[in-house]
């Protein structure tokens, strides 16, 4: 009987071909897409009725990466979103996405050092902002019902919800039972409109504390206790990566994805204008995203 000799080449060629397709599936966007590597990779987009928490301590830039987040899926995906805004008016949530989207510096605007090509790409981009699906709700006494009475009147169901933040809803209070209260609430408004929510939580106790300690854990056994899908914390510190060969440097946010219910979690690190408070994908290409991701992931 012949046995028919073992071509490596096309072994090789199966093999590759595995490898690109796996690479493909494993980065395949499944929920509403928030356009930054690091966090799709891991998370597969925001799923649909997962309640996502946006943990961080005070000036850590959440309501700056929610709102990046939120004109990202809106203006590339035409993905509807409801902002909800407890402490800020409509016109500094657009002026804060304008600043970000053409990456213009907010010191240059308060310190009226603003030229006319800065002008030019800001007014191209507020035509951007103008024709995508974000609706912007602003009201200092927002309450769960009010927000829930706001969805669920909406003839357009949003894609994503963002709350920001949990803890100046009215219905909550320091009471540790009226936030899991809340939590709850929200949970089962993202099951029943098939969206994703996102809260944005300020982390007041024993904030400072762990900040002195370097350590940026966070207790997030309220979160998943009641029904929270996942939870990402941001780091207040800006890390600022040089590269002596081209003698360049990049400036970084680092952001923990501190439990994910149906995936893996660990430490991603997204690049950050503080002038402009842009958070954008460095020069890493996919298939870098995926490598590096792989080598930094831990298990739930």
């Amino acid at each position: 009987m012949n046995k028919s000799k073992t071509n490596i080449r096309d072994v090789l060629t199966n093999i590759y071909t595995e490898l690109e397709t796996r690479l493909r599936m494993d980065y395949v966007i499944t929920g509403v897409p928030t356009d930054f590597f690091e966090i799709d990779f891991y998370t597969k987009g925001f799923q649909r009725k997962d309640l996502i928490i946006l943990a961080g301590m005070p000036h850590s830039h959440k309501t700056s990466l929610a709102l990046n987040i939120s004109s990202n899926t809106a203006i590339n995906h035409g993905n509807r979103v409801f902002y909800f805004s407890l402490d800020a008016s409509p016109e500094m949530l657009v002026k804060k996405i304008l600043f970000q989207l053409s990456n213009t510096s907010y010191s240059h605007f308060y310190l009226n050092m603003l030229g006319y090509g800065d002008l030019k790409q800001l007014y191209k981009f507020g035509e951007i902002i103008n024709k995508a699906p974000i609706n912007f709700f602003c009201d200092t006494k927002y309450t769960f019902k009010k927000i829930q009475t706001k969805c669920l009147s909406s003839k357009i169901v949003p894609k994503l919800i963002v709350i920001d933040s949990l803890q100046l809803l009215g219905d909550v209070t320091k009471d540790k039972t009226t936030i899991e209260k809340a939590l709850i609430s929200f949970k089962k408004l993202a099951e029943k409109l098939n969206t994703a929510i996102v809260l944005i939580y300020d982390d007041l106790e024993g904030a400072r504390d762990r900040y002195t300690k370097n350590e940026y854990t966070i207790d997030t056994s309220m979160f998943i206790e009641n029904n929270a899908d996942v939870v990402f914390y941001i780091k207040n510190n800006a890390v600022v990566s040089v590269d002596e060969d081209d003698n360049t440097q990049q400036t970084f946010k680092e952001i923990i994805l501190a439990k994910q219910k149906n995936g893996p979690c660990g430490s991603l690190r997204i690049g950050f204008n503080i002038n402009s408070l842009l958070f954008y994908n460095t020069n890493e290409d996919l298939f870098d995203v995926s490598i590096n991701n792989a080598e930094r992931i831990v298990s739930c």
